[in-house]
């Protein structure tokens, strides 16, 4: 599973050099409507990683608020700049405990498809909103980022995509055999 360890790490690293570079202020934005808080964003991203990777079978988050706070299917749109975010430095500490809980999950002797599944899900979850990072920056006419993983990102996806296509297949052929 060091390849799917590999893509969790690379879609974390994204994330954060993405951000990293922004003030508090530039990390809540104006509200409009084509855009989230940068600082909502960032802890979605966390909230969705363990709710479909950790919180499976009905076990509880790492934050009693996570919920209330970064559910985009109950939190409307204009609301986001409402809510009674995490400071930056907490946001990140939830990101990162949820990204090592991941790993350490990751790394047990025998893993279910079922994990690998909704690891990819919420990796390729994670690149959705780093592209939605980048067109935030954009839109509010912050400068780009810079970024380290560019080159490491491109060797990881050439030596895991065949392994982690592989888990796909198995996944989807297992959910549609008879019996």
């Amino acid at each position: 599973m060091t390849d799917l360890i590999d893509c969790v790490h690379d879609a974390r690293e994204r994330t954060c050099e993405l951000v990293a570079d922004l003030s508090d202020s530039q990390l809540i934005g104006p509200r409009l409507a084509t855009v989230n808080p940068l600082l909502w964003e960032i802890g979605h991203v966390a909230w969705f990683q363990e709710k479909w990777v950790l919180r499976r079978g009905g076990r509880s988050s790492l934050r009693a608020d996570a919920d209330a706070l970064y559910d985009s299917a109950a939190i409307p749109h204009d609301v986001r700049w409402d809510l009674p975010l995490l400071r930056r430095q907490e946001t990140l500490r939830y990101l990162k405990e949820v990204r090592d809980r991941v790993i350490e999950k990751l790394q047990r002797p025998e893993l279910p498809q079922e994990d690998i599944y909704f690891t990819l899900l919420a990796v390729f979850h994670e690149d959705m909103h780093t592209e939605a990072f980048t067109y935030t920056r954009q839109t509010l006419g912050y400068p780009a980022p810079k970024l380290q993983i560019a080159d490491r990102r491109l060797q990881i996806e050439k030596s895991a995509s065949s392994n982690l296509q592989s888990a796909i297949c198995n996944q989807v052929q297992s959910s549609v055999s008879p019996g």
